[in-house]
């Protein structure tokens, strides 16, 4: 899944994160994080939730997708789980992550930094 295509010379794609490899392993949840410039953080937002719903709407398992709203009210955290390789590609093949991915790059203060996580421990089944 790319925020950002190779030719858009920008560091801190999710294909960063999502394709490291430990250990010949695939990694399975990525983190991203970015600041837009304010006036079009409600906007951000907006497009955001467009993706969220045409997730909801194919219904997929396989994809456990979060964003959430920093403090300062223009800074997004994209938090993702893939429950198997094929899952990664999903959110980028939408519609409306295109769409989001278009009005985000002219809008950025920072672009995005990914990182891959390593689940230490969880109070609840990611995927159950």
């Amino acid at each position: 899944m790319t925020i950002f295509n190779e030719s858009d010379n920008l560091s801190g794609t999710y294909d960063a994160a999502v394709r490291k490899f430990t250990n010949g392993g695939w990694v399975p949840t990525i983190r991203v994080q970015y600041t837009v410039r304010a006036e079009f953080a409600d906007r951000n937002q907006e497009n955001i939730n467009a993706v969220m719903t045409e997730l909801r709407s194919l219904g997929n398992d396989d994809v456990q997708y979060a964003s959430y709203r920093l403090e300062d009210g223009k800074t997004f955290m994209h938090l993702v789980h893939y429950n198997s390789e094929d899952a990664e590609e999903l959110p980028s093949s939408l519609a409306s992550f295109a769409h989001f991915q278009k009005e985000l790059r002219p809008n950025l203060e920072t672009p995005p930094d990914a990182q891959d996580l390593e689940l230490v421990g969880s109070s609840f089944e990611i995927f159950g």
